[in-house]
């Protein structure tokens, strides 16, 4: 079998995807990892990118590990990729537009809707059309979140109008300096259940409990469990709206994160992560996640796993 020539990509610092070199050595791989600071790009008719000092022409595959705020190398490196028949993981660099799913939690979660993955009910405006119209359109309690979704940094509980005007006092000064946000039905969930999906599989997940937990239904029962629940195999109902979830953002390679309502046991999706941190589900659910994505990605040709 011919063993493909794979180029890792991280954004800033090639530690963050240093781990992939011993599994490529376990597998036999010929595994390259770098950084977008490592780009040159001589323009013109011939145009020629080096990483590394290597020609990105003589790989076959590249996976962009982590996009922040270089879209100017994402796109310099996928249009070059693009017209040298170079395959990108994740298959969404493969759409016209370069827009990873990492920049913007709202364009994410609109594709995840258009696909028919359950989601929150959502609304985006501008901060002086949340105020006005969380009561009429998604009711209390709410979350209000930023597009960027900084880590849960920018995530709010807001249980009243009070609240909802009180919150975007503060917003209406971080939307002068650029930022955007939506709003979403607080889904009354004491645990959230990240999944990692590669290709057509969920190899591997935890529940832990949610940010707010002592609001909710299980929490009230004295049924909360505050430790991690590792998830090794990933039960088949939550694998397939996972994977589902997946297909439906372009994404190879994600971490899906589901509520289940304590009450109804509904699911519903609240973000596909293009670049999903997997150290618990690694260590704790006892998942191999490097070799997994590389075996993937030497594969990657043979079976296409994506929603129409």
């Amino acid at each position: 079998m011919y063993m493909k020539k794979i180029l890792i990509v991280a954004e800033r610092s090639r530690k963050k995807i240093a781990s992939f070199l011993p599994a490529a050595k376990r597998l036999g791989m010929d595994v390259t990892i770098a950084s977008f600071l490592e780009i040159t790009y001589e323009p013109g008719i011939n145009a020629k990118m080096y990483i590394r000092g290597i020609d990105v022409e003589s790989f076959d595959t590249i996976y962009i590990r982590l996009i922040g705020r270089r879209v100017e190398n994402l796109t310099l490196l996928v249009r070059h990729a693009r017209q040298h028949g170079i395959r990108v993981i994740d298959r969404l660099y493969e759409k016209p537009e370069l827009l990873p799913s990492s920049l913007t939690k709202y364009i994410e979660l609109m594709k995840l809707a258009e696909k028919g993955v359950p989601i929150p009910k959502t609304y985006f405006g501008s901060v002086k059309l949340i105020q006005k119209n969380t009561k009429n359109n998604i009711g209390f309690p709410a979350v209000v979140k930023s597009t960027t979704g900084r880590k849960a940094r920018e995530v709010w509980l807001v249980e009243n109008q009070r609240e909802l005007a009180k919150l975007c006092a503060d917003l209406l000064i971080k939307e002068k300096e650029g930022l955007q946000f939506f709003v979403q039905k607080a889904i009354e969930s004491s645990h959230r259940i990240r999944v990692m999906v590669v290709g057509d599989k969920a190899i591997g997940g935890f529940i832990r409990p949610t940010k707010w937990r002592k609001h909710y239904t299980l929490a009230k029962e004295g049924k909360l469990v505050e430790q991690k629940i590792n998830l090794n195999p990933v039960p088949d109902d939550i694998a397939q709206l996972a994977i589902k979830a997946a297909k439906a953002a372009d994404l190879d390679i994600s971490g899906i994160d589901i509520l289940k309502e304590d009450i109804t046991g509904e699911m519903f999706i609240i973000e596909a992560n293009a670049a999903p941190a997997w150290d618990i589900i690694k260590k704790k659910a006892k998942v191999q996640v490097e070799e997994e994505i590389l075996k993937f990605i030497q594969n990657y040709d043979k079976k296409r796993f994506f929603l129409n």
